[in-house]
């Protein structure tokens, strides 16, 4: 039946005889309870409440498992709903119900709902390629969960992205950048899932060194100082060789001005600029100068007509550098100087001598350079 069944006995008879009954008794037809949903919230991020929603007849009683634990079971409200809530779930969760019960009837059932519980993506590290040369590229990688999607701006600009691989990494590179670079990140996407993030991280480009001139003091006479001047990057390390010795290095200053001397030179001297560096970048470079050096005017001889007669005149002769200039005292007092001449010979004659007579030389200039002299001849 589908429905209460009444039976009423109105009498009883046996042969002759009849005797009326009011007898009567009911079987109640109770309905048989039914599961019509069984939904969830899926997907969900870790630490969120998967909520499962079971719909069927009202006042039922429910037994279910989760993740095939111990059974429970739940009562539908008057409407025929339950919700059944795991709080801050980290895995995925299924509910499977087993039976729905009401007033001694019931039903197997097989109904199972699954809530996936998705990763909430994170970033585990930014790092870069800092410092730079001008001309690189700057390259900023990216470490974090596999497949999530970054979100990020260069210098302020406008919001681009960048998907970690199976790897979880990622790279954002900006070519030759010519100032310095800052990528921002800003958020992370995975599935259904998100995070929001402020990593960031700075490449400094710095400029290429260079020497932008190699002066000298050239022409020097032997025996002064060789000295070159470069001029570059300030406080840039330069790498130099002299007269093709060993590379050595030395630094420019806060101006960007160095000096390499070479104390009392006495032949010619050369140097080779190789490369500047500022500690991050360096150029390679083939600047050359040499120093000329003068050799020192000189004396080769003084000679005299010694002995000479009173009265006589007394001729002393000069041999040295052509066309120098001699200065020279007689007997102690300053004379005017000579010049040599063009084959570097001259004579100072003293007329009407009557007593020895000395003379000494002190320097000899050929224009350039000068000498200091001993020669003394009496």
């Amino acid at each position: 039946p589908t429905a209460d069944v009444t039976i009423l006995l109105s009498n009883i008879a046996i042969g002759t005889c009849e005797t009326s009954l009011t007898n009567t008794a009911t079987v109640e037809v109770k309905p048989v309870p039914s599961l019509t949903s069984l939904t969830s919230n899926t997907p969900i991020c870790a630490g969120e409440d998967a909520v499962f929603t079971i719909t069927g007849t009202a006042n039922a009683t429910v037994n279910y498992s989760v993740n095939g634990g111990t059974s429970t079971s739940i009562e539908l409200n008057s409407s025929g709903t339950a919700t059944i809530t795991v709080t801050a779930a980290t895995a995925n969760q299924e509910l499977t119900l087993s039976s729905i019960v009401l007033d001694g009837c019931s039903i197997s059932s097989t109904l199972s709902e699954t809530v996936v519980v998705n990763v909430i993506p994170t970033l585990t590290s930014l790092t870069s390629n800092n410092p730079i040369c001008a001309g690189e590229d700057a390259v900023f990688t990216l470490e974090g969960t596999v497949g999530a999607e970054v979100s990020y701006t260069i210098n302020g600009g406008s919001v681009q992205t960048v998907t970690l691989n199976a790897d979880g990494d990622a790279t954002v590179t900006i070519t030759a950048p010519t100032a310095d670079v800052t990528i921002l990140l800003s958020g992370m996407v995975l599935g259904s899932c998100s995070s929001t993030i402020t990593n960031t991280a700075t490449v400094e480009v710095k400029p290429i060194p260079d020497v932008t001139n190699l002066t000298t003091n050239s022409a020097i006479c032997s025996g002064t100082n060789a000295v070159f001047t470069v001029t570059g990057t300030p406080n840039g390390t330069i790498t130099y060789s002299i007269n093709a010795a060993s590379p050595v290095t030395t630094n420019l200053n806060a101006s960007g001005v160095g000096t390499i001397t070479i104390p009392n030179a006495t032949a010619n001297v050369s140097i080779n600029i190789s490369q500047i560096s500022n500690g991050t970048c360096s150029k390679t470079l083939a600047l050359n100068q040499t120093i000329t050096v003068l050799a020192l005017p000189s004396i080769t001889s003084i000679t005299s007509n010694s002995p000479i007669c009173p009265n006589e005149t007394a001729v002393f002769t000069i041999n040295g550098t052509a066309n120098a200039t001699v200065a020279h005292t007689v007997n102690g007092v300053t004379a005017t100087p000579i010049v040599l001449n063009a084959s570097g010979s001259q004579q100072i004659q003293l007329p009407n001598i009557q007593s020895n007579v000395t003379v000494t030389l002190s320097t000899i200039n050929d224009g350039v350079c000068n000498a200091a002299l001993t020669n003394s001849l009496t």
